[in-house]
């Protein structure tokens, strides 16, 4: 998707990456991801999620492309704390 600017023309980096710039999260984008859970569940306390249920809602953010294996507890965590740490 390409964002225009109150002009109306595309912006020089929106414009080279017109085709396909979407950023693909992994578990090494902890906070990237701890910010997309927000904007998809602004009234979700984190704190109170299980480290499964967490797991599975990193599963189905859209843009999230990883082995789901390749997760682990204090990946998890680091998501579950700086999610916290926004919203407090």
């Amino acid at each position: 998707m390409t964002r225009l600017f109150p002009d109306g023309k595309a912006g020089r980096n929106e414009l080279l990456c017109a085709t396909d710039c979407f950023m693909r999260l992994t578990w090494r984008d902890t906070d990237e991801i701890a910010w997309a859970l927000m904007e998809h569940h602004p009234d979700q306390d984190p704190l109170r999620l299980s480290l499964p249920r967490l797991h599975r809602m990193v599963l189905e953010l859209e843009d999230f492309e990883d082995d789901p294996e390749e997760s682990s507890e204090a990946i998890l965590e680091s998501i579950q704390l700086t999610w916290h740490e926004e919203v407090k």
